[in-house]
This record gives structure tokens, sequence and C-alpha cells, in this order.
């Protein structure tokens, strides 16, 4: 197992920790992303809503603000599952509302107990392993496709040969996002740093246990591990322009462009059997953190995860559905 890699999954996000979690425990040595599910889980994130999908008024990421009557304001940034190294992006906004800020909220993150999730694999690795060479396993069309894929990022045949699909799809999908230099840690570090330049306390919404997810991997169809490798190979064909391009309008407040990525790594996720019950959890959480800070006057600031921030039935509809004003960026600023 690669060191540090459970306990520096505690640190991010919960959905990036759960993919490394399995890459610690499945793969042994590579860290990536998370193979899906085809069952019917919600995907929250699918689903977005056009009137909150606007973009920011004036440069740097956008920026949403909730209010309540007894003068007490959230300011909300949306932030990407992660970015590439070297991307800039304005903390202008940021380092100005931390000034006087009571708090930061934090997202969710994940934990996994190290000794048991590595037991949990070393006792159910089989039904992550291919029977034979990968490739040989896989339709025609689909076959071709992850020759192309990993051909194009020089990668051989034995690096995925006795893994099953859905684990080959993690593993791809991990390097294609290394080769664009993408950071699960970015933008998070940087404004944990702020805030702590600032010495303004961080509040962690919530901390969940993966492991029952990681649990439910085994468990897999074929037909579930075909669609998470489809899913790997949607986003690699989108190409590293689309990624990148995505990153940068996050970085300008273009949150239309922002949103254009390609979803292949959160399909997986959202497919893993239980996820969209964490994914509920966790949008409950947030909206009760924000809701909680808006029982007193003062400025708070919230990050949250972009998508799950716009989603129909995601944190800003909650809010609003208890009674809030939300202010979109193009009046938020």
């Amino acid at each position: 197992m690669p060191p540090n890699t459970l306990t520096m999954g505690a640190k991010m996000g919960w959905r990036k920790a759960v993919a490394l979690a399995l890459a610690a425990g499945a793969l042994l040595s590579v860290p990536a992303t998370a193979p899906s599910a085809a069952a019917p889980e919600r995907d929250y994130e699918a689903n977005l809503v056009d009137g909150l999908v606007v973009n920011a008024a004036s440069g740097g990421p956008a920026w949403w603000t909730v209010t309540a009557g007894n003068g007490a304001k959230v300011y909300v940034l949306g932030v990407p599952s992660g970015l590439p190294k070297g991307q800039a992006w304005s903390t202008a906004k940021l380092e100005f509302r931390l000034k006087g800020a009571s708090a930061v909220i934090l997202p969710p993150t994940a934990r996994a107990n190290p000794i048991k999730a590595a037991a949990f694999f070393l006792f159910h690795r089989k039904p992550f392993e291919s029977r034979g060479p990968m490739e040989d396993s896989l339709p025609p069309a689909l076959r071709a496709r992850f020759v192309a894929a990993r051909t194009g990022l020089g990668k051989p045949a034995t690096r995925y040969a006795k893994w099953k699909p859905g684990v080959a799809g993690l593993m791809i999908g991990g390097d294609f996002r290394e080769a664009l230099k993408i950071s699960f840690k970015q933008p998070d570090d940087q404004i944990e740093a702020l805030a702590d330049r600032a010495h303004v306390p961080r509040h962690k919404v919530a901390s969940y246990d993966v492991l029952p997810l990681l649990k439910n991997m085994a468990s897999l169809p074929d037909s579930a591990h075909q669609a998470c490798l489809s899913d790997s190979l949607t986003e690699i064909e989108a190409g590293r322009e689309r990624a990148l391009a995505a990153a940068a309008g996050w970085a300008r407040g273009d949150v239309r462009a922002a949103l254009g990525a390609e979803r292949g790594f959160d399909k997986c996720i959202a497919g893993v059997p239980g996820m969209s019950a964490y994914i509920d959890r966790s949008i409950a959480d947030t909206s009760n953190a924000i809701a909680a800070a808006l029982t007193k006057p003062g400025r708070t600031i919230a990050i949250a995860p972009l998508r799950l921030l716009l989603a129909r039935d995601g944190v800003l509809e909650r809010l609003k559905a208890r009674g809030f004003k939300v202010e979109t960026p193009a009046t938020a600023g």
C-alpha cells in the first residue's frame, strides 16, 4: 500500500478519498479514481438548477451568497474536484472576505481505517481480478476504445491485464489525470492555508466512514465494471483541452465553462452502490452547517463542491426551501 494514501484521503473531499481508498486496497500501488456501478443510484450532479448556474460579474472564481433576516451572511465558494498543477486563480475575494469572518466551513471528508481497508482487500481481492487478460474480456467496441486510450497514454496492456474492467477504468482514469498533473488537493489546500494565515477557524462539516462503500465494490456485476470503464474512457476521449478549459473557466468565474469537464470520474463514484445516500447526507450536512451559521449575525465563508452546490435538491436549493435568500454570482460579486 502506498504510504499515507488513506490518511491523505482524510484531508480530501470524501468522494476523492473513496477513490484513493479503492486504489490503495484493490491496486496496492496505483493511486487513481474509483469504479462505478450501473445500479440505479441517484446521480445528484447530473441535474443542475439552471437559474443558479450563473457566471461571476467580475474576475475570479464565482461566489454565491446566502443571507438571513438577522444580518447574517454566508459567502459560498463552489470548487472543482481538482486543479491542474500551476493553475492560477485570484484569491483576492477570498482574502477580503476572510477579514472579519467568524469561520470557514469546509466540505465533508472521509475516513478509512488503513488496517481495516487493507485487511478487507487482502481477503476480497479476487472479485477485483480478471480471470484472464482483461482486454480479451471486453466487447469489441469497448476493447478498441480502451486500446486507443492506453496507447495514447503510452501504457502497455500488461499494466491493466489482471484486473476487472472497472478497476482498469480506475487506473487509466488516474493515468490520464496524472498526465494532466491534476491535483485533488487543490484548490482546497490553498483555501485552508489562506484561512490559517488570516487566523480564521476552519470547521469541517462532517467525516464519513467509507469502508461500507468499499465492501459494496466486491459484488459489482460485469456490466457495472464495463460501464465504469466506458465512463473513464469518455473522460479521456474528451481530451486534455476540455479538462484544462474547465479548470481555467472556474478560475475566471465562468461557471458554465467550469461545468464543461467530462464527468467520467464523478459518474463512476456516483454509481457505487450506496453512494447516493452518502451524497444526500453530504448535501444535508453542508446545508445544515450553513443554516446554523446564519442563526447569528456576522460573516462566514463556506466551501462546497460546485456541482453539489448547484444541483437540483442540492445545497443552495435546500437553503432556499428553508427561507434563506440566495444570491447568484451575478449580484453577489
